[in-house]
């Protein structure tokens, strides 16, 4: 298992357990930020050679794709969770 297939492991596991949006936000930001995991290691494909380069960009923008899309799929799930609790505590019966 090469390093990006082990990134994306880690993201997608992290992802799946968060239960709040803050914390969703930080991996996000750790993840796709200026400084994020993704982000470093995207900088290294200024060393390589043009084939090289644009084969593992392709493979840096999909996984990114898929995080952003996960993430989002995450925040969702977590928003209406919140909604329905946040519902079900302000019922009232009239």
């Amino acid at each position: 298992m090469n390093e990006l297939d082990k990134l994306e492991k880690d993201l997608l596991s992290k992802i799946s357990q968060i239960t709040n949006l803050a914390d969703l936000e930080k991996i996000r930001v750790s993840a796709l930020g200026k400084k994020g995991n993704i982000s470093v290691m995207m900088k290294t494909l200024v060393s390589l050679g043009p084939e090289e380069r644009k084969s593992l960009g392709k493979v840096f923008n999909e996984l990114k794709l898929k995080i952003e899309t996960e993430l989002e799929k995450r925040k969702r799930f977590i928003s209406n969770a919140e909604l329905s609790s946040r519902l079900k505590q302000e019922w009232i019966d009239v």
